[in-house]
C-alpha cells in the first residue's frame, strides 16, 4: 500500500512540475523569438545565405534531404539544432545561442514544434479570424467577438504572463457566472474568440433619446459601449482577410465601429476599470447577474495612447469615447483648430459658480468647416447638442452656454466636446439607458465610418477619418468657494 501510495504520489508530482513549464503555446513564441533573434539577418523573409526562411514555418519543418531543418516528430533529427549545437550556427563573429535557449528550441521540438506565424501583425490576426468566421454556422457569426494579444509577442515571457492573467482571471471576471472560456483560434494562442449571448454581453439597454423621451431602442450591446472606446483601431491598405471580414463579419454583426478584433489587455484593463465599469456594472444590473470584475472595479488606468498607424493604413478614431482622450486628428482634418471656454469678459476660464453662464470660444485657420458641439452637464447627461453646420473659418466664434439656463446649482464636472471636418459628416444620436435604477446613463454616438455596398461586397467609409474631435471640461464650484 505505502509503495502504491508514492508511486502515485511521484506521478503526481511529476505531472505538477511538468505543467509548470512552458506550454506549447508558449514555446512556440519562444522558438520563434530566439530564430528570429540569431537566424533572421541571414534566414528571413528574404534569406541571403540560402533559400531557408526561418520564420517560414512550412519551410522550416518541410521535407529536406538528407535531414530536416526541424523535424517535429519526437524520434526525428534535426539540422538546424545540431548546427547549433555545435556551433557552426550562427556563423563566426556572431552571437551565439545560448544554452537555455537552445533547450528552450529542444523542448519545442519536443513539444512538436508547434506552429508560428511568418509575422504577429494585423494580417495574422484577421487571417486567424477569417478562418474562424467562414467555418461558423451564420446564424452564430452576429454574437461573435475577437480579442487578441498577438501585439505582445515580441516579448515572450510578457505575452505568457498576460495571457496566463487575461485567460485564468482578468477576461472571466468580466463574463457572467458559468460562461464559456474564450476560445483560442491559432496554435501560438494569442487570439481569441468569445461569444456575445454566452458571455452575457448581448444585453440591449439603450434607446434612442429625442427632445428628453426615449424612443426607439437602439441595435447596441454593451460590447459597443467598450467599442466606442478603443483607440487602436485601424483600416488596413492591403489586407485581402479584412476585406473580406467586413463583408462576412462586420456587415452582419452591425457594431457601433468596424473594428474587427480589440487588443485583449485593453479590454480588461478599461471595461474593468472605472467610470467605464461602473456604467456597465449598471447596465448589467436589471438584466443579468453582474460579473464579479464589475462589482469591485480596479482603479481607473491612465488613458491608452494610439499607437501610429502604419504606411497607408487609415485610422478610425475614438470620437465618441466618454472617457478616452481626444484622438490625434488624421490627415486632411480641419487646420489648426482649438477651442476654449472663457468667461463673460472673455478671458479663458474653465471653473465657474453655479448659476454662471460661459463662453465656447473655438477658431480654425481653415475658412470653411462643419462644427458640432455636444454640452454635457453635472448629470453625466446630454444637454445641448447643435446640428452639424458651417462654419466661419479664419476668425474666432464664441457661443454663449447653456443657452436654455444657467449653470447646475450642484457642484461637478461638466463637458463641451466639439466636432469639426472639412466635409458636412452625420448628426449624431443620443443613446439613452432610461431603466437604470440609480442613474441614467447616455452616449453620444455619430454613425461615423458606415458601411457601404458595393457590388456583392461592404466595403468602410473612410471619410470620416478626417473630423476631428476637442474636448474641454468645465469645474462648477460650491456655492461658498
Amino acid at each position: 500500500m505505502k509503495r502504491a501510495l508514492v508511486a502515485t504520489l511521484a506521478l503526481f508530482l511529476s505531472a505538477q512540475v511538468g505543467a509548470a513549464g512552458p506550454s506549447k503555446a508558449d514555446l512556440a513564441v519562444q522558438a520563434r523569438f530566439i530564430l528570429a533573434k540569431y537566424c533572421k539577418d541571414c534566414h528571413g523573409e528574404q534569406p541571403t545565405r540560402s533559400t531557408l526562411p526561418v520564420l517560414d514555418h512550412g519551410k522550416l519543418t518541410g521535407a529536406h534531404e538528407p535531414v530536416r531543418f526541424i523535424d517535429p516528430n519526437p524520434m526525428g533529427m534535426s539540422q538546424a539544432l545540431d548546427l547549433i549545437e555545435e556551433g557552426s550556427m550562427p556563423p563566426a563573429g556572431r552571437a551565439k545561442v545560448s544554452a537555455g535557449e537552445l533547450t528552450t528550441l529542444k523542448d519545442w521540438v519536443a513539444a512538436g514544434a508547434t506552429e508560428y506565424p511568418i509575422r504577429f501583425d494585423d494580417d495574422f490576426v484577421y487571417k486567424s479570424i477569417l478562418a474562424d468566421v467562414v467555418k461558423t454556422p451564420s446564424a452564430r457569426v452576429p454574437m461573435a467577438r475577437y480579442l487578441s494579444l498577438h501585439h505582445l509577442a515580441e516579448k515572450p515571457d510578457v505575452l505568457a504572463r498576460k495571457r496566463a492573467e487575461f485567460l485564468n482571471a482578468e477576461l472571466p471576471s468580466l463574463l457572467v457566472p458559468g460562461a464559456p472560456a474564450a476560445q483560442a483560434l491559432d496554435p501560438t494562442e494569442t487570439v481569441f474568440r468569445i461569444d456575445l449571448d454566452r458571455a452575457g454581453w448581448n444585453i440591449q439597454p439603450f434607446k434612442e433619446i429625442k427632445n428628453g423621451m426615449a424612443g426607439n431602442r437602439i441595435d447596441a450591446n454593451l460590447f459597443d459601449v467598450v467599442l466606442l472606446e478603443y483607440p487602436h483601431a485601424v483600416i488596413p491598405a492591403k489586407s485581402e482577410s479584412f476585406n473580406r471580414l467586413v463583408t462576412t463579419f462586420l456587415q452582419p454583426t452591425r457594431q457601433v465601429r468596424p473594428v474587427v478584433f480589440v487588443r485583449g489587455d485593453w479590454f480588461v484593463a478599461t471595461a474593468g476599470s472605472g467610470p467605464l465599469a461602473d456604467d456597465l456594472s449598471e447596465l448589467f444590473k436589471l438584466h443579468k447577474r453582474v460579473p464579479a470584475g464589475l462589482i469591485k472595479p480596479r482603479v481607473a488606468a491612465e488613458a491608452t495612447s494610439p499607437s501610429a498607424a502604419p504606411g497607408e493604413d487609415i485610422r478610425i478614431p475614438a470620437l465618441d469615447a466618454r472617457y478616452g482622450p481626444d484622438p490625434p486628428d488624421g490627415k486632411g482634418a480641419v487646420e489648426d483648430f482649438a477651442v476654449d471656454t472663457r468667461n463673460r469678459a472673455g478671458m479663458k476660464q474653465s471653473a465657474f459658480r453655479p448659476g454662471d453662464n460661459f463662453k465656447l470660444r473655438f477658431e480654425a485657420k481653415d475658412k470653411n468647416y462643419y462644427g458640432q458641439f455636444v454640452y454635457v452637464n453635472t448629470d453625466r447627461l446630454v444637454e445641448n447638442v447643435t446640428p452639424v453646420q458651417p462654419q466661419n473659418g479664419g476668425k474666432a466664434q464664441t457661443v454663449t452656454l447653456p443657452d436654455g439656463g444657467p449653470l447646475a446649482d450642484d457642484p461637478g464636472d461638466e463637458s463641451v466636446t466639439m466636432f469639426v471636418a472639412p466635409h458636412k459628416f452625420p448628426q449624431g444620436v443620443i443613446w439613452g439607458a432610461t431603466d437604470v435604477s440609480s442613474r441614467r446613463i447616455q452616449r453620444f454616438v455619430h454613425p461615423f465610418f458606415e458601411l457601404v455596398k458595393k457590388g456583392d461586397t461592404y466595403v468602410v467609409d473612410t471619410q470620416d477619418a478626417r473630423v476631428s474631435r476637442r474636448s474641454v471640461k468645465i469645474r462648477i464650484e460650491k456655492k461658498d468657494d
